[in-house]
């Protein structure tokens, strides 16, 4: 059985639960908050000894919008969506985005592995933060 170790703010863990989930693969779940230092437990040690965390991931929990890398990275985001052709995501109305979303929402999937797993006080802090952050963000593209 596969044992996946997830973050319940992490975008990441949450494409990999949609995977598991439209294959149909059994997995066991364990959520740790990296904020609260659980990689330092003994069962995430097991597979990650050093407890390490990249410098960047690191940066991005403490520092959030201030860390370094941020400006950089949306840059990149913005030139591989141009790239693939979906650079219309972040034009103020972006409805072949919010169609692509519908029905990625529609998909049994989604229900189980973004909607049944949603941690009440993650996904408000995140619509909050995402709500004051979009302002900062846009000028960096």
């Amino acid at each position: 059985m596969l044992e996946f170790y997830m973050s319940q703010g992490s975008a990441c863990c949450r494409k990999v639960h949609l995977v598991l989930h439209e294959k149909g693969l059994d997995w066991t779940n364990h959520v740790f908050d990296p904020r609260r230092g659980d990689q330092l437990a003994p069962p995430y040690r097991r597979i990650n000894p050093n407890a390490e965390r990249q410098e960047r991931q690191r940066q991005a929990i403490e520092m959030g919008l201030d860390a370094p890398a941020i400006p950089a990275t949306m840059r990149r985001f913005d030139k591989l969506l141009g790239d693939m052709r979906l650079n219309g995501l972040w034009e103020e109305n972006r409805p072949r985005v919010s169609d692509w979303f519908a029905r990625i929402q529609a998909r049994p999937s989604y229900q189980k592995a973004i909607v049944e797993n949603a941690s009440p006080k993650v996904a408000q802090l995140m619509a909050e933060n995402g709500r004051t952050a979009w302002p900062r963000l846009k000028t960096m593209l």
